[in-house]
């Protein structure tokens, strides 16, 4: 179980207002009020209101006959369905930031509690990816409480627990409120990659107006589940079973990150299946979220680092999918690089795309498109997944394929004992990695 942090924690205000961006935005929450207007009448000859003038606010034809009912309009407008309520939980709660980035296709779950009694609200950033069904669910698993999901996409909340928004090219679906039973659900299905912040809490926190807290044995299961239209594949290397959450990094890298490189289709998945290889090897694609994967070999051992910080200069840094090591590369050819593969977009766009990807919101995303350090600005563009694989496939051609250096192959650690024993071993489990790779690329 991952728990969340046991005591308050002192924020700075930069990350406090960032929470509060999370899906919070500005304003209060509610609806506008309705307001009935005196509706003019046309008068009689009296002065007084002409009892068979038509209603000039009613939505009719006539048929012309006498005493007969109006008959509705075939061309009104089809009625105007209701919108989710813009709840600010961030902003009226107390808010947990986190992340759950989930598998390309297949299942994420995380347990969590609320036993800390500091927080009662925990905020997922996640991702709704485009061309794919997203099923939420949140289930009570200890303690008497009401589940509740609320999204929001920045400060747009697309789900309020009980309503959808309807938009062109988003369908949202709740199928259990949470309001009885042990299990609140939520389906989406989008035509484009959103990242959203998925809210887990209980409808007793959401009807106080997020001044209430849940009781401290309020314990839930998170699960996201991706359906892709092609076919999970089974993840064999070596004759080891890849386990999650690796295979979906695998599943993830050929739908995410192969169409976004350059060269031919098989270019492109060969690329992919050698720093796919790399980082399956390295234990990257095991790792929690690799996507802001960072880790940073101190003289007293290697040890990850947050999103914002830099590893001092003359040590290992290796972050993101690609595993790559931030020291190798020069400033001016990654940005080159986001330039080439991102038409139309700045290298600023390219970072931030790549912040909220990973998982971060608000100031964070900021700092890090805004950078001045050289350092922590060439670490996010290699976290661009299509950046960071465009510049590994030739380091590890170079080191691994055409040369053999130690640490490309060694069978004293896992994983690499099991997908990277000795060179023979290495070159077939490439070999394989690319072929997952091809079954599933578009």
């Amino acid at each position: 179980m991952r728990n969340e942090p046991r005591r308050p924690v002192s924020l700075p205000i930069a990350l406090a207002a960032a929470i509060a961006a999370i899906s919070c935005g500005e304003g209060d929450p509610g609806h506008d009020a309705s307001v009935d207007l005196p509706v003019e009448q046309p008068e009689g000859t009296d002065g007084s209101p002409d009892p068979d003038a038509a209603d000039p606010g009613a939505d009719v034809t006539d048929d012309g006959r006498d005493g007969d009912a109006p008959v509705p309009d075939a061309d009104a407008p089809d009625e105007i369905p209701p919108e989710p309520e813009q709840l600010r939980p961030c902003r009226n709660g107390s808010c947990w930031p986190t992340s759950a980035i989930p598998s390309r296709c297949g299942e994420t779950a995380i347990d969590e509690d609320f036993s800390s009694g500091v927080y009662n609200v925990h905020a997922y950033a996640s991702t709704l990816f485009g061309g794919s069904d997203t099923l939420v669910t949140l289930t009570r698993t200890a303690g008497a409480w009401q589940p509740a999901i609320i999204v929001a996409e920045g400060d747009l909340v697309i789900y309020d627990g009980r309503i959808g928004l309807v938009r062109d090219g988003l369908d949202v679906t709740g199928t259990l409120d949470g309001t009885e039973g042990d299990t609140a659900r939520v389906r989406f299905t989008t035509d484009r990659k959103l990242h959203v912040t998925i809210h887990v809490t209980g409808w007793e926190v959401v009807d106080s107006g997020f001044a209430d807290f849940l009781p401290a044995d309020a314990v839930y299961r998170l699960t996201i589940e991706t359906t892709c239209s092609v076919s999970p594949v089974d993840c064999t290397v070596l004759g080891h079973t890849v386990e999650e959450p690796a295979c979906g990094w695998l599943h993830y890298i050929a739908l995410e990150v192969v169409p976004l490189l350059g060269g031919t289709r098989d270019e492109r998945v060969r690329a992919a299946g050698i720093v796919g290889w790399w980082s399956l090897k390295e234990g990257v694609l095991f790792d929690e979220n690799p996507l802001s994967y960072s880790n940073c070999g101190f003289t007293d051992g290697q040890r990850h680092i947050g999103p914002l910080e830099i590893c001092p200069s003359g040590l290992a840094w290796q972050v993101g999918l690609a595993g790559v090591q931030v020291p190798d590369y020069n400033l001016d050819d990654l940005e080159a690089t986001a330039l080439a593969l991102f038409g139309g977009m700045t290298p600023e766009e390219v970072l931030e795309e790549a912040a909220l990807e990973a998982g971060l919101r608000g100031d964070d995303v900021t700092a890090v498109m805004t950078t001045t350090d050289g350092s922590l600005r060439k670490s996010w563009l290699l976290r661009s997944s299509a950046v960071g694989f465009t510049h590994q496939v030739g380091t590890v051609t170079s080191q691994c394929i055409d040369g053999s250096i130690y640490w490309c192959y060694d069978d004293s650690w896992y994983p690499s004992s099991l997908f990277a024993p000795d060179r023979d071993s290495a070159m077939t489990a490439i070999e394989e990695v690319r072929t997952i790779i091809d079954a599933l690329a578009p």
